[in-house]
C-alpha cells in the first residue's frame, strides 16, 4: 500500500533532527574556533611584524584581519567537507530508508546519460558532456528506478568579430528520475511545463488530457494518441498534478517534464539548487531535508501506482 509522503516524514523526522542537532553544533563550534585560531594567530603575525619593521597600526590592522579571514574560510571548508560526508552518511540512509526499504545510495551515481536522448526530450550535439551525483536506486515489484541530480550540456564554438569564442550550452541541471518496467510501449509521450521540446520530432501531436487541473499545468505530445490515453488515466493526470505541486510549493521549482518511452518513465525537474548537502553558512533545518524527501517520494508513489 503506497504512504502518503507526509506520513512517511513523520515516521523519520526525529531521527533526522536528532542527527542535525549534533551537525549544527559541529557547524557552531567551526565559527568559534576558527575565529579564536585566527585572531591567535593574528596577534602573533602583527607582533613579529611590528618587532621587526615597526609598522604603522593601520597596516597592522589590515593584516590582523585579512589573516582571521583566511583562517575562518580554512576552518570553514573544512568543517563543511566533514558535514558534508556526515550527512551523506547519516542522513541519507534514513531518506533512502524510508521511500523504499530496498534503495541504496551511492554518491557518484544516478541516471545513465543515454535515458536522455532515448527520452526524447533532448538532442544530442558534439562535445557532448554529462554528470550525475547523488543517486538513489531501488525495485518496487519488477520496476527499478534511480534518482540523481544531474547536469547535461555540450559546449560550442561562436566566431565573433572573427574571433573563435568557446561556450558552453547548459541543457539540464537538476533532479531526473528513471523508472524501468517490464512491459513495452508501442509509442512515446512527453508532459511538459516548458514552451518546448528539442527532441520531438514531426510524428508527435498535441493532445489535449481530460483533467482540467492536469491541463493548466501540462501540454502533452504523443506519437500514439490511443496508448497516450490508456497509460495518462484520470488517476495519473492527477498524481502528476500533485507531484508538480509538491516540487513548487516544497522546493519552489516551476517546471517539469515527463517521458514515457519503450519501457521507462523518466521525470525531470530543472533546479539550479544542489540537495542533499550540509551547509555551513546557515543553519540546515529538518524543513529543508523534508523538501528533498517529500520530491522524491511523490515520485515513487508514482512508480509503486504504475507498478
Amino acid at each position: 500500500m503506497t504512504m502518503n509522503a507526509e506520513e512517511s516524514w513523520n515516521r523519520i523526522e526525529g531521527q533526522v533532527e536528532e542527527t542535525l542537532a549534533t551537525m549544527e553544533k559541529k557547524r557552531r563550534k567551526a565559527y568559534s574556533r576558527g575565529f579564536l585560531v585566527g585572531l591567535l594567530l593574528a596577534v602573533a603575525v602583527c607582533a613579529t611584524l611590528f618587532y621587526y619593521f615597526s609598522l604603522g597600526a593601520i597596516s597592522l590592522t589590515i593584516i590582523a584581519v585579512v589573516v582571521i579571514i583566511l583562517v575562518m574560510c580554512i576552518a570553514l571548508s573544512t568543517t563543511f567537507i566533514n558535514l558534508d560526508r556526515q550527512y551523506k552518511k547519516d542522513i541519507m540512509p534514513i531518506l533512502v530508508g524510508e521511500i523504499c526499504p530496498n534503495a541504496a545510495y551511492e554518491a557518484k551515481s544516478g541516471v545513465d546519460e543515454s535515458t536522455f536522448f532515448s527520452s526524447m526530450i533532448f538532442k544530442k550535439h558534439s562535445n557532448q558532456l554529462f554528470a550525475h551525483e547523488d543517486g538513489i536506486s531501488g525495485k518496487i515489484e519488477n520496476t527499478r528506478f534511480v534518482f540523481c541530480e544531474a547536469h547535461l550540456y555540450y559546449s560550442e564554438t561562436l566566431t565573433v568579430n572573427g574571433k573563435s569564442k568557446k561556450q558552453t550550452i547548459h541543457q539540464f541541471d537538476g533532479m531526473a528520475f528513471d523508472a524501468e518496467y517490464d512491459r513495452m510501449m508501442n509509442g512515446n509521450i512527453i508532459m511538459t511545463t516548458l514552451k518546448t521540446i528539442e527532441g520531438t520530432d514531426a510524428t508527435f501531436n498535441k493532445v489535449k488530457m481530460d483533467d482540467a487541473g492536469y491541463e493548466k499545468l501540462f501540454d502533452t505530445y504523443t506519437n500514439n494518441e490511443e496508448e497516450c490515453r490508456t497509460i495518462m488515466t484520470a488517476d495519473m493526470q492527477q498524481r502528476f498534478t500533485k507531484l508538480y505541486n509538491t516540487i513548487k510549493q516544497s522546493m519552489g521549482e516551476s517546471d517539469m517534464t515527463v517521458s514515457f518511452y519503450k519501457n521507462r518513465m523518466l521525470i525531470l525537474v530543472p533546479s539550479l539548487r544542489n540537495r542533499f548537502e550540509a551547509r555551513i553558512l546557515i543553519r540546515l533545518k529538518s524543513e529543508r531535508v523534508k523538501e528533498d524527501f517529500m520530491v522524491i517520494k511523490e515520485m515513487v508513489n508514482i512508480v509503486e501506482a504504475m507498478a
